[in-house]
């Protein structure tokens, strides 16, 4: 629903009764994030997923990449794809990395 608030509640509240999140409790909370177009908070939950030693998928840094782009930030979507070079990531979709790049440009 996008509802960044209850999707970082919910997650928190995961941690408290001692469940780990996983790459699809993490992709809840960006894809809340970035359906309020919120770059600083897709961001930071990119990095907790990173943190919290999730498995990341291309889809994960291109929820960044996408949100990047209606704010006109492509220090960031390239950064983001830069890390998605060095993980080995782009081989997955190109395509979709490519076409949320060009959305940035």
């Amino acid at each position: 629903r996008g509802d960044r608030v209850e999707a970082e509640r919910m997650l928190f509240e995961m941690v408290r009764a001692q469940v780990a999140p996983n790459a699809i409790s993490f992709s809840s909370v960006l894809n809340a994030c970035a359906k309020r177009g919120d770059l600083h908070a897709t961001s930071l939950w990119l990095s907790r997923m990173n943190a919290a030693s999730v498995s990341m998928e291309a889809v994960s840094h291109n929820v960044l990449i996408e949100v990047a782009g209606p704010v006109g930030d492509s220090n960031v979507a390239l950064s983001t794809y830069r890390t998605m070079v060095r993980k080995d990531l782009v081989h997955d979709r190109p395509d979709i990395t490519f076409n949320l790049l060009f959305g940035v440009a």
